[in-house]
């Protein structure tokens, strides 16, 4: 059993987190974004910000794949949460997320399809 097994694990609309020995259930619709910090990440809720120790990779392929991007190389963010859109970040709040060109593209091609 790896590190992250016990720490996290995965329903059809939400993930549990593990905070200060309790185990939290995240809808995945209050997740903002995540970000990586060294080993570990921040993610980044409606209400909470928790802190689990997993590589952004790994944490990704937890995450539904409609719902949740690779934007830059140290943050996965909620699409559906994203408030704007400029040549170098997402807004999602009052949090600048910054985002590749490649991700900026994809965004675009996907609102103009």
């Amino acid at each position: 059993m790896d590190s992250d097994t016990d720490t996290t694990a995965i329903l059809s609309d939400s993930i549990f987190i593990k905070k200060q020995h309790i185990y939290h259930r995240i809808s995945f619709s209050e997740i903002l974004y995540i970000k990586a910090d060294n080993v570990y990440l921040e993610v980044y809720t409606i209400h909470k910000i928790f802190v689990v120790r997993s590589s952004l990779k790994e944490y990704l392929t937890k995450l539904p794949s409609k719902l949740f991007y690779k934007a830059h190389k140290s943050y996965i963010v909620n699409i559906e949460h994203i408030n704007s859109i400029n040549a170098k970040d997402v807004i999602i709040g009052q949090k600048k997320i910054p985002i590749t060109k490649d991700f900026k593209d994809f965004l675009i091609n996907t609102m103009n399809s």
